[in-house]
């Protein structure tokens, strides 16, 4: 709800044609709300996008003509099943490194976001 109001107030600022479009750098839920906003002043100019990736977000960038048209999707589960793996490995008195990464997924467009949200298991769009 904040950041549609606060989105509502930018958009006050920037008439049509004069912002393109705003990436919402933290994670995924505040960036629904810039979307809302944008619907709720009919502003079709102003594109999204975000980092995280979550179902609900994916079911957004999923519609067409949705404004919400990049992601960077995480892994949660293979997040979960990593870091199990790595306590497992710690108890077992290996030496592991002292990071673990897990590949995200780019997200580009509706027809990924929907492949993105069935390959994550969130099931079909």
């Amino acid at each position: 709800e904040d950041a549609r109001k606060k989105t509502l107030d930018l958009l006050n600022q920037y008439p049509p044609g004069a912002l393109d479009a705003i990436h919402v750098g933290c994670w995924d839920q505040p960036a629904i709300g810039v979307v809302q906003a944008l619907e709720e002043a009919g502003r079709t100019d102003v594109l999204v996008t975000a980092l995280d990736g979550g179902p609900d977000t994916l079911e957004i960038m999923a519609e067409e003509g949705s404004p919400f048209i990049a992601n960077v999707a995480q892994q949660p589960r293979l997040i979960g099943s990593t870091a199990a793996e790595n306590v497992a490995r710690h108890f077992a008195g290996e030496t592991l490194l002292p990071q673990t990464f897990v590949d995200v997924r780019p997200v580009n467009g509706p027809d990924e976001a929907r492949a993105v949200h069935e390959e994550l298991g969130y099931g079909t769009l």
